[in-house]
C-alpha cells in the first residue's frame, strides 16, 4: 500500500500508518520505543545525557522493530507532524486496548471467586450451624 498524498484526510493516514504495524514484534517495540521517544524530548533540555540517550534510544528501538519485525522503515519520512501524531494516537489506542483486557480479565476473576463463594455459602452455613455449640450454657455443678 502507498502512502496517501499530503492532502488526504488525516483518517486515511491513518489507516496507512496501521497497515505498517501489524506485526505483533513492532507492535511492542513501540509500546517500549514510543514512551522513550516522547518521555526523552523534555529531558533534552533538563538532563541532556538521559533525554538525548531516551530519545535516540526510542528511535533506535522503533526503526530496528520495523526492519526486523515489519521488513519496512517507519512512515515517518512521508509526512514527519502527521506520522508522529499518527504514531502517538496508534501506540495510546494499543496502551488503552491493554488496559482494556486487564480490566476484563480482573473481572472475570471477580465473577469466578463471586460465583464459588455462592456456591459454597449454603455447604459453609450448614457446616457451621452443626458443629456449633448449644445456645444455652450447662448449668455448674
Amino acid at each position: 500500500m502507498y502512502a496517501p498524498p499530503p492532502e488526504a484526510a488525516f483518517a486515511e493516514k491513518l489507516a496507512f500508518y496501521r497497515t505498517q504495524h501489524t506485526s505483533r514484534g513492532v507492535k511492542a517495540a513501540h509500546l517500549v520505543g514510543a514512551p522513550a521517544i516522547i518521555f526523552g524530548m523534555p529531558l533534552v533540555f533538563a538532563k541532556p545525557r538521559v533525554g538525548v540517550s531516551m530519545f535516540v534510544g526510542g528511535w533506535a528501538v522503533n526503526i530496528l522493530g520495523h526492519i526486523v519485525f515489519e521488513k519496512n522503515l517507519p512512515s515517518t519520512p512521508k509526512g514527519w507532524l502527521t506520522y508522529q501524531l499518527t504514531g502517538l494516537i496508534h501506540v495510546s489506542e494499543m496502551y488503552g486496548e491493554m488496559l482494556a483486557r486487564r480490566s476484563q480479565r480482573r473481572a472475570r476473576r471477580r465473577k469466578a471467586v463471586s460465583e464459588e463463594l455462592t456456591a459454597r455459602a449454603p455447604r459453609l452455613v450448614s457446616a457451621i450451624s452443626t458443629s456449633a455449640p448449644s445456645a444455652a450454657p450447662e448449668p455448674a455443678s
